[in-house]
């Protein structure tokens, strides 16, 4: 059983929830873009403005690991579902929500670490969280060990929080008020673009040769231990590379905030 992912009720669900968001935003404060009557300038078209912060050791470096940390996190989004079916998990659309649930508790988390890590270690802490999740999901295949799962899924609240919110707070300073729309999209097309197109051509490969024909969940092992393994030598590369001032760090979260 997998819940009302199993039905096409989830569709119906989401376009309802769809409409809703769309009413709603409609009663958010008026909010004009800040080009708007400007000119339209090729260079703004190719983000050239953003792509230019790449000359910025610390921002490079930032970017290079958002995309390559993107590659291993598709397996996440591609065959979370379908491992726990497997492993045996009851109504799997209700498990996987955990996650949401914790993104919204570790929002709140936020701004009481990032006077006290700053930066570099709240990114760090992001890109571990990575490692641990993957590890719990190979090592929770076990009926003793499906605790594991449910703390893997939790993790999705530190996975996502620390390093994508973190690290959009971060690029929104970095980038000034002028470029921040375009560097921001820049880390979007980075990771959710580069990356999730990569770890999803990359994922579904590993699945093919190590997970599809097996009848046994044991078979997912090997596939997550690969994704954990690459969030953890991605972790370290930013670790001994990314140099950022934790004082600076705490001094743009609170004019960022």
């Amino acid at each position: 059983m997998t819940g009302i992912s199993d039905t096409t009720g989830i569709f119906t669900l989401a376009a309802l929830c769809s409409v809703a968001l769309a009413l709603y935003s409609l009663t958010l404060p008026h909010t004009p873009a800040p080009a708007k009557g400007m000119p339209v300038q090729f260079r703004d078209l190719l983000c050239a403005d953003a792509f230019a912060l790449l000359k910025t050791r610390h921002f490079l470096i930032f970017s290079l690991c958002a995309t390559l940390i993107s590659v291993p996190l598709g397996t996440y989004y591609a065959y979370t579902a379908s491992y726990l079916a497997d492993a045996g998990v009851k109504d799997v659309s209700t498990a996987m929500s955990f996650g949401q649930m914790s993104e919204i508790v570790f929002m709140l988390v936020i701004p009481l670490l990032f006077r006290r890590l700053g930066v570099k270690y709240m990114l760090l802490i992001g890109m571990a969280a990575w490692f641990v999740r993957y590890a719990f999901f190979a090592l929770g295949v076990s009926e003793e060990g499906r605790f594991l799962l449910y703390l893997g899924i939790l993790l999705h609240g530190v996975c996502y929080d620390f390093f994508f919110v973190v690290g959009f707070i971060y690029t929104d300073r970095v980038a000034g008020e002028k470029v921040k729309g375009q560097a921001q999209s820049m880390i979007v097309m980075f990771t959710y673009g580069i990356g999730m197109l990569l770890g999803s051509q990359i994922s579904g490969a590993l699945y093919n040769h190590l997970v599809a024909g097996q009848s046994v969940p044991q078979a997912w092992v090997t596939f997550w231990w690969i994704p954990a393994v690459a969030a953890a030598v991605i972790a370290l590369i930013f670790l001994f590379s990314f140099q950022y001032k934790r004082e600076r760090a705490a001094l743009i979260f609170q004019e960022g905030v």
